[in-house]
């Protein structure tokens, strides 16, 4: 029941709209690394996850791109 909870929580922080709102909650940054601790046994692979994560959150990289942007309130995402 312990990783649903983290799971959800994983899947609120990659969720672009919610990402990038203004009312964003750190509190989510520690859920998705108590998440990939659990997920990732390899701590080169947790390495590059958390590379790929902090692109994300600061959108380089593809998520840089102008389709992306748009699509962060434009899209039902996760369909």
């Amino acid at each position: 029941f312990q990783l649903h909870r983290h799971l959800h929580v994983a899947a609120y922080f990659l969720n672009p709209r919610f990402q990038y709102s203004e009312d964003y909650s750190t509190y989510r940054e520690i859920k998705i690394l108590m998440c990939m601790e659990k997920l990732i046994p390899n701590d080169d692979e947790k390495l590059h996850a958390n590379l790929q994560i902090d692109l994300f959150k600061h959108k380089k990289g593809l998520f840089s791109f102008g389709l992306a942007k748009t699509l962060i309130n434009n899209h039902s995402h996760g369909l």
